[in-house]
């Protein structure tokens, strides 16, 4: 983090500190202004880029950074839906997802895709990202798409 905004939060708790002669309340200021620093940063270095084979079909998607909750929507708006090709893959090996909230979307990704026909794969990940899509990702149990289609 920036010295000057990490010197300024210490500044506003300690200000916060010493008005309300609480130090609870000097924390409760300054922790949830870190987070927000700390979220914005984070979000600045999240990317998703697509590049498509030279037959056109094969579609990569790169995503690069943190996956985390807050960059639940730049993610689902860095893939084509309408225009996919016949294959896709999404290369996660420059990323890292967090929990369930990054799972869910890299599920609908798949799952969306995959409902129309396309084939996707899902590439490059770390095995701490692997643990949590195997506990919590449904897009790769068996009969999960016949699940979703018959409904």
């Amino acid at each position: 983090m920036h010295p000057v905004k990490n010197g300024g939060i210490t500044l506003v708790a300690m200000v916060t500190l010493v008005c309300t002669q609480n130090l609870a309340i000097g924390v409760g200021v300054g922790a949830p202004l870190l987070g927000l620093f700390f979220a914005v940063k984070i979000a600045q270095l999240f990317k998703v880029s697509a590049s498509t084979s030279v037959d056109g079909l094969v579609r990569t998607y790169l995503v690069t950074g943190q996956l985390f909750y807050d960059l639940v929507e730049d993610f689902l708006n860095g893939f084509d839906f309408k225009n996919a090709p016949a294959r896709m893959v999404i290369d996660v090996k420059h990323a890292h997802i967090w929990d369930i909230s990054s799972v869910q979307p890299l599920d609908m990704v798949v799952m969306t895709l995959r409902s129309t026909g396309t084939e996707v794969n899902v590439s490059g990940m770390n095995e701490a990202c692997e643990t949590i899509a195997e506990r919590l990702a449904p897009h790769d149990k068996p009969g999960v798409m016949d699940a979703l289609t018959d409904h």
